[in-house]
């Protein structure tokens, strides 16, 4: 069964404690400090829908997509929203 989310975008919380950056239907959860990635979750299931880490190959973040998951443009907008952000260094 497919996992994502297909709702209108919400706002964004957050928590710099346990390092979650929460939008509206999916959020990221910092998964090592030592070779940065970001697991990127739906916040109803708790289900893993990919993963945000540092390629160095093309030196920059790249997102990998869980097999089954799917997206809406709306969630799209706020994994580039996120991606953008950690490319100007803002602490998410």
């Amino acid at each position: 069964m497919a996992q994502g989310c297909a709702e209108m975008r919400g706002g964004i919380f957050t928590d710099r404690k346990n390092r979650i950056t929460r939008y509206r239907f999916i959020h990221f959860v910092l998964g090592s400090r030592i070779t940065p990635f970001w697991m990127i979750r739906n916040n109803k299931t708790g289900h893993q829908l990919g993963r945000v880490s540092y390629y160095r190959t093309w030196n920059q973040w790249v997102v990998q997509f869980e097999p089954d998951a799917v997206f809406a443009a709306d969630c799209l907008e706020d994994i580039r929203h996120f991606l953008k952000n950690l490319i100007e260094n803002k602490d998410l």
